[in-house]
């Protein structure tokens, strides 16, 4: 077999940890143009210096680390390459495909990943996140080196079918405009459209000059990643006899549908508030790893879902 080498996923490799470090990128260097525009003392600007410096440093800090923890990795039939570290496929001793493992990402202790054990070495942990194709390892290690077979199987992609006819639809979306999290989401955005007026107003009394244009770009910058960020905590689902299809309140073209026969395992995942259940984690039988924030689903909802999915067969996994 040729040598495989895995995509990295810059974009997913611990979201948070992006979102706020590049939040705290933005305004650092408007602390720092605030300094150029506002006619303040020296000791104000000091203070907006040292926070804007202590800023600027933790976004470095949390993206480096981010890097870091997101090795290169590349497998054949013979070693399995992470980083500068090789390992025999002869000395395999387990592993585990599914379930938390640990991270050493900012903000999180554990994410979505698989576990190698190779003779007496410390497990190996690679997780979902980091590497959009880490299934075609879980796959490799599953039918090469642990069943043995000489050729890996791929699952064939199937085409949704409208079963509307023949099946009844459940639908598990939350109320997008009065739940608490609706509220939460559009209050942000009236929030960040009168911000958006007041700065747009700033720039033009600052006579459209060089700092007032820096200011405008990275208060934009703030806003829409602001905005893209809580849209994409807007799904909701769909649930027939044979499908289950993810949805987004907000970006209405966002469409995606998993046939509940390819489905592994799927996993409900807490959220930072009173951990109540925020996303739905799907893995199919290729071990493809999708995840969908659904923050409008009230936990009643979430509840009826997984047992609706156990009804159909699916495993549930409750995090």
């Amino acid at each position: 077999m040729e040598d495989i080498q895995l995509k990295k996923s810059y974009l997913k490799v611990d979201q948070p940890s992006y979102i706020s470090s590049l939040i705290c990128l933005l305004v650092g260097s408007i602390q720092i143009v605030l300094t150029r525009i506002w006619a303040i003392d020296a000791s104000a600007h000091f203070a907006l210096l040292t926070i804007a410096i202590v800023l600027i440093s933790f976004a470095i800090y949390s993206i480096t680390t981010s890097i870091k923890n997101s090795p290169s990795v590349l497998f054949n039939d013979d070693i399995l390459l992470i980083g500068s570290n090789a390992y025999y496929w002869t000395d395999f001793k387990k592993a585990s495909f599914t379930g938390k493992k640990p991270c050493k990402c900012i903000f999180r202790y554990s994410m979505e990943g698989m576990m190698l054990q190779f003779g007496n070495e410390k497990p190996v942990y690679l997780l979902d996140y980091v590497y959009s194709d880490l299934w075609k390892l879980k796959l490799f290690v599953q039918q090469i080196v642990i069943e043995q077979k000489k050729k890996m199987e791929f699952l064939q992609p199937e085409s949704p079918q409208d079963d509307s006819i023949y099946s009844r639809k459940i639908f598990y979306k939350g109320d997008c405009f009065f739940s608490a999290y609706s509220i939460l989401y559009w209050g942000t955005v009236a929030i960040l459209i009168i911000l958006s007026l007041e700065f747009c107003h700033i720039y033009y009394l600052s006579d459209c000059t060089l700092a007032g244009t820096i200011l405008l770009i990275c208060i934009t910058a703030i806003l829409m990643l602001l905005f893209w960020a809580i849209s994409c905590t807007m799904h909701f689902f769909e649930l027939s006899d044979n499908y289950i299809t993810a949805k987004n309140h907000i970006l209405f073209w966002k469409k995606e549908t998993y046939s509940l026969q390819n489905i592994r395992e799927v996993g409900f995942d807490k959220g930072f508030i009173n951990n109540r259940r925020f996303s739905l984690k799907l893995i199919t039988k290729d071990f493809k790893y999708s995840i969908y924030p659904a923050g409008t689903l009230s936990q009643k909802q979430w509840k009826d879902l997984g047992e609706n999915l156990k009804k159909h067969g699916v495993k549930v996994r409750y995090e």
